[in-house]
């Protein structure tokens, strides 16, 4: 009897171990990031080589890596961006719903999550969304 308490213990722990790796951040985002029609969306990219952060509105940031430009959008808003921006951990990839990064700020990091992430065809559409999206 105690063995099968501890076995069915072990079993709960795995399946909720199993349910944090496979849930995704779900959250609703403002319309105008739906731009599925309009830019390729992707569900992972390359983190090695992310530089030229900027912060496009109040909830989207642009880099490139590896000679691409991305738009990543965030699951909230965010505060001012002051200082540098990076991933948490040591990552090669960035995922769509389950990568988190931080933005530096003059009070210190702030913690994001990565809810849509779209690859653009170069500097002039990067130019293009950013007008677009509000941040001239």
């Amino acid at each position: 009897m105690n063995s099968v308490i501890k076995m069915l213990t072990i079993v709960a722990l795995l399946v909720m171990m199993a349910a944090c790796v496979t849930t995704t951040t779900s959250v609703n985002l403002p319309d105008k990031y739906n731009l599925d029609d309009n830019l390729r969306s992707v569900s992972q990219i390359s983190a090695v080589g992310a530089s030229n952060w900027s912060q496009v509105d109040e909830q989207s940031l642009m880099m490139t890596a590896n000679g691409k430009f991305y738009l990543l959008v965030l699951d909230k808003p965010l505060e001012t961006m002051d200082e540098k921006v990076g991933f948490i951990g040591s990552v090669t990839s960035v995922r769509a719903g389950y990568s988190k990064i931080y933005v530096g700020t003059s009070a210190g990091r702030r913690y994001y999550s990565t809810a849509k992430i779209f690859e653009l065809a170069g500097a002039a559409q990067a130019k293009e969304i950013k007008k677009q999206l509000g941040n001239n």
